[in-house]
């Protein structure tokens, strides 16, 4: 923690200098035909996106990777999805250009894209699931309510410790993730501000606000898809080019230093970026270890000392594994919101294209 603070600190006077210039400076669109409804609109989005990054750098309160700040990120994304279909216009019968047919075709692509890294963090997610049985399976054999722990019950808890710390160190079946993950950075890649000549003046504002939540969408899943890699495969989706129009730029800018210095930090942890794996790889490393010297040195019956010593190891597991179920629950909840949010926009474009088309 003191890491990412000094971290925070540090990138914090920088971009605070850049973002001080424009201090007062009003919402600027690049764009010269927008209504006073859209362009309130998108001075919404863009101090939603501010508050929402600024809202994201490590504190006591949240850490970065723990699940709690994944779902404030998709917090951030969801909110920016919902204004999307809020600028697309509501008569256009006959009125789209070859240009907006353009955008809305790479805005569905984009979209598919985003639903099918939502899955993919659920795969993650699911991954994480899976190990809570094997915890599940250790806490009932090791339950220290029934009295001391005997050599049965120690030989029990070892078969499945190792199968739980296999499960752990697994890097198979992560393709879906690793794939994903290079989906995103092509789109990255190609996210540049839209110019007025990409879309008619009916599509500006919606040009604009995609831009803003496709920046948020991908800083989002990827680093959400990265959590749930093993540390060395997994890489941060990067956003190489960011408009300095807007006040969010910096905080975005900043926020992306911190969680890439803090990935390489990590890169010599054994499960991957996310806290809960780390932590939860510490506590049953520990107790494993626990478990095994004594049936190799045949300390039964454990003596009082040695009986606390493992009542609290155990207490402690069965803590991480409450923490870690609730956080998933939670976590679980708003990918869902999210992805039901994304399917909406996407039935509003398709809508739009249909009424264009006099379906």
């Amino acid at each position: 923690m003191e890491l990412d603070k000094r971290n925070y600190a540090r990138h914090s006077s920088f971009f605070s200098s850049l973002k001080n210039k424009l201090h007062g400076r009003p919402f600027r669109s690049v764009h010269s035909h927008l209504s006073e409804k859209e362009d309130q609109l998108l001075q919404r989005l863009e101090s939603s996106l501010s508050v929402s990054l600024e809202g994201l750098h490590p504190s006591f309160e949240v850490e970065l990777w723990s699940l709690q700040w994944l779902q404030k990120l998709m917090d951030a994304m969801l909110e920016a999805s919902v204004f999307l279909p809020k600028v697309l216009p509501s008569d256009v019968q006959g009125c789209l250009t070859r240009r907006d047919e353009k955008l809305l075709s790479a805005f569905l692509d984009a979209n598919a894209k985003y639903l099918d890294a939502c899955n993919a963090v659920r795969d993650g997610m699911g991954k994480l699931e899976h190990l809570q049985m094997h915890i599940k399976s250790i806490l009932h054999v090791l339950d220290t309510n029934k009295g001391s722990l005997s050599e049965p019950q120690l030989t029990r808890a070892r078969k499945s410790f190792h199968e739980c710390l296999s499960e752990l160190r697994n890097e198979q079946s992560q393709d879906q993730i690793s794939s994903t993950t290079s989906l995103l950075q092509t789109i990255s890649d190609k996210l540049v501000v839209p110019k007025n000549s990409e879309a008619s003046s009916s599509l500006q504002a919606f040009a604009m606000a995609e831009y803003m939540a496709n920046i948020i969408s991908v800083f989002t899943l990827g680093i959400s898809l990265a959590a749930f890699l093993p540390c060395k495969r997994g890489n941060v989706v990067e956003i190489s080019h960011v408009s300095r129009h807007y006040a969010w730029s910096f905080e975005l800018l900043s926020l992306q230093e911190e969680v890439k210095e803090n990935a390489g930090m990590k890169k010599h942890l054994q499960p991957g970026l996310l806290r809960e794996l780390d932590v939860l790889h510490i506590c049953l490393t520990r107790l494993s270890s626990m478990v095994d010297s004594t049936i190799s040195a045949r300390k039964l019956p454990l003596s009082g000392e040695q009986d606390e010593e493992f009542r609290q190891a155990v207490e402690d597991l069965r803590h991480l594994s409450h923490d870690l179920e609730q956080g998933l629950q939670r976590m679980d909840h708003t990918i869902s919101e999210l992805f039901r949010q994304l399917i909406i926009s996407r039935n509003a474009v398709l809508d739009l294209l249909s009424l264009a088309m006099g379906y």
